[in-house]
């Protein structure tokens, strides 16, 4: 955001009930305002630069969350898929969806390693960008940026 303009606290409050709000309606009702004001607002570049970052760190709260249940979630669709004793049509599930996430995960890596190797053309010999919004996903402080 810029330095010299700054959202009002009733922006700031729109912002974070936006976030939290399934609907416009809901988010107007939550931050105090009419929906047609959050309309007008979300058309403003520093209200949607302060909404854009505010959506990246939930987005970033949700993935460092699901990160942590990562491991837990694979060992139990193995054991899933593993046990004699599962219904067959439930083992089955557990081995596509250990057998999809691997697939996510190699296309997610693939597409970051096609992204950085762009950036590193672009960008010349800077970290690559992709870097470090994986880093910071995974709530790692970079080094350099």
């Amino acid at each position: 955001m810029s330095e010299n303009v700054s959202l009002t606290p009733r922006q700031k409050r729109a912002v974070a009930a936006l976030i939290q709000a399934r609907t416009i309606a809901e988010a107007a009702e939550i931050a105090s305002v009419s929906e047609r004001q959050l309309f007008r607002w979300m058309h403003e570049p520093v209200f949607l630069l302060e909404l854009r970052a505010a959506e990246g760190e939930a987005i970033s709260e949700a993935v460092r969350s699901l990160i942590v249940d990562l491991r837990a979630n694979h060992d139990f669709m193995r054991t899933t898929r593993d046990d004699p004793n599962e219904v067959s049509a439930i083992r089955l599930r557990a081995a596509m969806a250990l057998d999809g996430s691997l697939l996510k995960w190699r296309e997610f890596e693939n597409v970051e390693e096609r992204l950085n190797a762009l950036e590193s053309e672009v960008f010349g010999d800077q970290e690559p960008i992709a870097k470090n919004r994986r880093a910071r996903a995974n709530g790692i402080a970079t080094a350099q940026r």
